[in-house]
């Protein structure tokens, strides 16, 4: 796993987290909660935009019923004013004379010739006349009265089928549609509504087939004798009906209400039958055309679908139905919605259909502006960032440039170099540091540098001693040679006493001298004892003044286990908080809906407190680093502290030695002392008498003995004195390791 071994890396890895985790928790609520608003408005938009096709739908729905209701009570008066007409016109029977018919169903047109007898209206039978521009008079004079169509049917056997015998109903080539019927049973096999309901004795009012096209209609049974309904009408055979209609589409104005309506951009209203053949199209371009057999990319038949749905519903049953469509010069496939309704008086099958990217127009324009909104967050979000980084490179900076320092001004002073100090501008527990480590560094200076002019006086004191050392056993080896030649001319002392004496004057001078030197020995010596145990003080001292700086640190170290111990508190502060925000966000769901609110505000709470245990464990991680940065400084004071017990313990050994010299100078002077008694009385001898030689030779032989023990003692002193000043100068070498004041000591 990677990681930093720099605090100031951490630091910016861990502030730019602190800071990107906030705005990253941010983005995600924002996209989010604007993906939900997103769907939210997709799915109102979209409910919207189906009840404004269901408004539509249900207004064109609205507009046909009024208008059938309009043309069905127009049609019900022009029936009975057909009626009074066809009744003024005098009485209607069926003469014996006969008529010959070629009469066409309306709708296979199979032909049929059959032999009716003429209809008589009064005196006059109905002529056949299929010019237009010659009058029948009953339905011509009916239609000049109430407008639309008149026809008179003859019914042409037992079963009932209705032959038109006079109309103003228009066929295709311009000319009345006599001679066309309507039978009793509709290609399909199923009864026709309109005989059937007349051959019962009822008036058919609604949708009828009339030759070629759907007509609001009205059939009134016609009974031989008279078209009344009255009561004195039973048992009278019906022998023809009497027909009223107005074409479904005769009123303008519906169908260009219908075909103005515009849903979106490219939506339209349109109208099918039940054979999925258009009524009403898209600017009327394909009025009966007929698309049962269209199919869409999947090779499915949606027309037929959208029929069939609307058939199978019930009465103003809005359904819906969705299919993928490719106009002609598109580019891509594009989902249409189709919202149907069924009106069944006319058999219409009523949809308005719109593309959904359309209806969803507003949906897609929110998605836009919600992704600029998310571009300019990324952007705002990405400046915080770039600040946010800076920001935490100056702290960082001035967290880790001081410590930097104070691992530098720590190894400096392990090498030995106290010349230096540490200072930092901010006032905080890292100045604090700073602080005391100046304060160890200046206690150790001023210990080092009293060791150091004590090791410069012990050093000139050892060369004072060396110096003589030398003149000892310069004089102690005169005096052998001089003690020796007195033995060897010991038989001639009595014939050179004047010499002898002469002699003995020079070794009294010389044991004066010696005396004399010898005293300045034992003086220097007692001052070299006195520095070494001045200087022993000293390095004990120091070795408190370790100790002391060493107590320092290590309180120092106490420190940071009590901030170990806030930290730890913090922790726990931290564990019950989550724990706390647990127990709120169960409150929160036992509250249901209520809660919800609150259990944002304890998943909040519950963040918090994870983001303090994560900032906790960095505090304990950079608080582990303090306390091992003091356990090295601790590490680097022992390390001074047995340097400076060394040093004692060389000053110890200097003073045993010199306390040795001291011991031996003292024996040599009372040596000395004893030699200059012994020449003394070899004087007093001289001067008094000349006594035997014999007498004169024992003394020089006790004088040769002391000379041999002087010499002796002078290369022990000459020892011990090149000995003081071998350890003087390794103590200088030490010494010299460090550097106060910036010099070398």
């Amino acid at each position: 796993m990677f990681t930093f071994k720099k605090i100031r890396s951490r630091l910016i890895v861990m502030g730019m987290t602190l800071s990107a985790l906030p705005l990253v928790i941010l983005s995600v609520v924002t996209v989010y909660q604007g993906n939900a608003m997103i769907r939210i408005s997709e799915n109102e938009t979209s409910q919207l935009a189906i009840n404004d096709l269901d408004h539509i739908l249900k207004g064109v729905y609205a507009m046909c019923q009024a208008h059938q209701e309009l043309v069905q009570v127009s049609v019900n008066n022009s029936l009975n004013v057909a009626r009074d007409v066809l009744e003024s016109s005098g009485e209607i029977n069926l003469s014996l004379d006969t008529i010959e018919w070629d009469a066409v169903n309306q709708y296979n047109k199979e032909s049929l010739h059959i032999t009716l007898p003429r209809f008589m209206v009064g005196s006059r039978w109905i002529e056949k006349n299929s010019d237009m521009n010659v009058n029948s008079s009953v339905v011509d004079k009916i239609k000049r009265l109430v407008g639309g169509t008149c026809t008179i049917f003859q019914r042409m056997n037992d079963d009932g089928d209705m032959l038109r015998i006079c109309t103003n109903v228009i066929q295709k080539d311009g000319r009345r549609a006599i001679g066309t019927y309507i039978p009793r049973t509709n290609p399909d096999g199923t009864p026709n509504p309109v005989v059937s309901t007349v051959l019962k004795g009822e008036i058919f009012r609604g949708r009828a087939y009339v030759v070629d096209r759907w007509y609001i209609t009205a059939y009134a049974p016609i009974y031989e004798g008279s078209v009344s309904d009255s009561d004195d009408l039973e048992g009278k055979k019906i022998i023809g009906a009497l027909y009223v209609g107005i074409p479904q589409e005769s009123v303008s104005s519906l169908r260009e209400a219908i075909m103005d309506l515009k849903v979106g951009d490219t939506g339209y209203v349109y109208v099918l039958d039940s054979k999925a053949a258009y009524v009403i199209s898209k600017d009327g371009k394909r009025d009966g055309e007929s698309l049962w057999d269209a199919t869409d990319l999947k090779g499915d038949f949606p027309v037929r679908q959208i029929v069939g749905k609307a058939l199978a519903s019930s009465e103003g049953e809005i359904v819906e139905h969705m299919y993928d469509w490719k106009n002609p010069g598109d580019n891509h496939i594009r989902t249409k919605l189709a919202r149907i309704t069924y009106f069944k008086p006319w058999d219409w099958v009523i949809g308005v259909g719109s593309y959904t990217d359309e209806l969803n127009k507003s949906t897609q324009k929110m998605k836009a502006t919600g992704k600029k909104i998310l571009e300019t967050m990324g952007g705002i979000f990405a400046g915080i960032l770039i600040v946010a980084f800076f920001i935490w490179i100056v702290v960082s900076k001035g967290i880790s440039t001081p410590i930097i320092q104070s691992a530098r001004y720590a190894e400096t002073m392990a090498d030995g170099d106290f010349s230096q100090s540490i200072s930092f501008l901010q006032k905080d527990e890292i100045s604090i540091l700073g602080k005391s480590l100046n304060h160890v560094s200046k206690s150790l200076s001023e210990m080092i540098r009293i060791i150091s002019d004590n090791t410069k006086a012990l050093t000139e004191s050892s060369t004072e001693l060396n110096e003589l050392a030398e003149k000892m056993k310069s004089g102690a080896e005169k005096t052998s040679r001089r003690s020796s030649s007195v033995a060897t001319s010991a038989n001639e002392m009595s014939l050179e006493l004047s010499a002898v004496s002469a002699s003995s004057e020079q070794a009294s001078s010389s044991i004066s001298l010696i005396s004399t030197s010898t005293a300045q020995l034992t003086s220097t010596v007692k001052d070299i004892s006195q520095n070494a145990e001045k200087a022993r003080t000293i390095v004990l001292n120091a070795v408190s003044q370790a100790a002391n700086a060493s107590s320092k640190v290590d309180e120092l170290g106490v420190a940071t286990d009590e901030i170990s111990k806030v930290n730890a508190v913090i922790s726990d502060i931290s564990e019950q908080t989550n724990l706390l925000a647990l127990n709120a966000t169960i409150e929160a769901a036992r509250a249901g809906d209520v809660g919800k609110g609150f259990a944002v505000v304890a998943n909040e709470i519950k963040e918090l407190a994870r983001q303090t245990a994560e900032a906790t464990h960095v505090i304990k991680t950079r608080i582990s680093g303090i306390q091992m940065s003091t356990h090295s400084t601790v590490q680097t004071i022992g390390g001074i502290s047995a340097v400076i017990n060394e040093v004692n313990d060389i000053i110890s050994s200097i003073a045993a030695a010199i306390e040795e010299q001291l011991a031996s100078t003292n024996e040599i002077s009372e040596n000395i002392f004893q030699t200059a008694q012994g020449i003394q009385e070899i004087n007093d001898i001289i001067a008094t008498s000349y006594r035997s030689s014999s007498d004169i030779s024992k003394n020089i032989a006790d004088v040769d003995k002391e000379a041999l023990e002087f010499v002796e003692s002078s290369n022990n002193l000459n020892t011990k004195a090149e000995s003081l000043s071998a350890i003087s100068e390794e103590l200088k070498q030490r010494i010299e390791q460090f550097r106060i004041s910036g010099k070398k000591t």
